[in-house]
């Protein structure tokens, strides 16, 4: 689910761009500006980088009457998992292209300012990727957390914003358990 979550946020802002721009290569590289060693990917280089920096769970309340119920029986599975995807949007681009970073990382949030909610009623190939709904909404940070993170990166600042997808819902369908409902309490009953 994440892998297509971040294709089709990319497919789609890859297609805003590439029609404002007016052409056909890609603008939008689904790939972190460095490998593990700090050495660039050259599939990032000039090009708008987007990458995962982190993932949290959403946690929400669990409803535990919405579990299907089978007579004084009832189904038990995991709950679905919500996610959090943290996604920098990073203008790798060379000196001589500054001014052109600053325009594609720009676009980029207004694109994402003016669409910041994806779901299957607007955008109906979501159901291509199996998404039902993301919203976007930029994550704001303090200096020094923006230097530990380009740090981790290989320690080269690009202009980029950071992201928080939510909420992005897991669900495993499979049945964990099966439980009796516990109905009153018998007075005659010994307890050992």
């Amino acid at each position: 689910m994440i892998d297509r979550t971040v294709h089709f946020l990319g497919d789609h802002l890859n297609q805003y761009l590439q029609g404002r721009f007016s052409i056909d290569d890609d603008i939008v590289s689904l790939s972190p500006i460095t490998d593990q060693n700090g050495a660039a990917l050259p599939q990032a280089a000039n090009r708008l980088a987007m990458f995962v920096t982190n993932i949290t769970q959403d946690k929400k309340p669990r409803d535990p009457s919405s579990a299907p119920h089978f007579g004084d029986r009832f189904a038990s599975s995991q709950p679905v998992i919500n996610l959090n995807i943290f996604l920098m949007l990073a203008a790798n681009y060379d000196a001589e292209n500054y001014l052109e970073a600053l325009k594609v990382l720009s676009l980029s949030v207004q694109y994402f300012h003016t669409t910041p909610v994806f779901d299957r009623a607007s955008v109906p190939e979501m159901s291509d990727y199996n998404l039902d709904q993301l919203s976007l909404e930029i994550s704001n940070m303090e200096f020094d957390t923006v230097g530990n993170l380009w740090g981790m990166f290989g320690g080269r600042y690009v202009p980029s914003v950071l992201y928080k997808v939510r909420t992005l819902s897991i669900d495993s369908n499979a049945l964990m358990a099966e439980e009796s409902i516990i109905k009153g309490v018998d007075p005659e009953a010994t307890t050992p």
